[in-house]
């Protein structure tokens, strides 16, 4: 299954944005969202899980963020997703 699509929560609101790409420890993201470099937003990616990330870069439409989930969490969140974008 490859990843196209994750909802991203952003002032109360869920936006589905186009995923660029995504690694262990990041993703980037096409969006209609703007938010600033440094906050922290909630990604959900359909049949992985929630990732609690932080907006590294912007430079509209693309959107690029770090995973802050918690260790043992973002662990067993990382395995699920490289089965999935495997």
């Amino acid at each position: 299954m490859t990843i196209s699509e994750a909802t991203v929560v952003y002032g109360g609101r869920g936006v589905t944005s186009k995923v660029r790409s995504v690694s262990a420890a990041s993703m980037s993201i096409n969006s209609e969202i703007l938010p600033a470099a440094g906050e922290d937003l909630t990604v959900f990616i359909d049949g992985v899980g929630k990732f609690d990330s932080r907006v590294v870069y912007v430079k509209p439409p693309r959107i690029d963020l770090a995973f802050l989930t918690d260790t043992q969490e973002r662990w067993r969140q990382l395995q699920t997703l490289r089965l999935e974008i495997a």
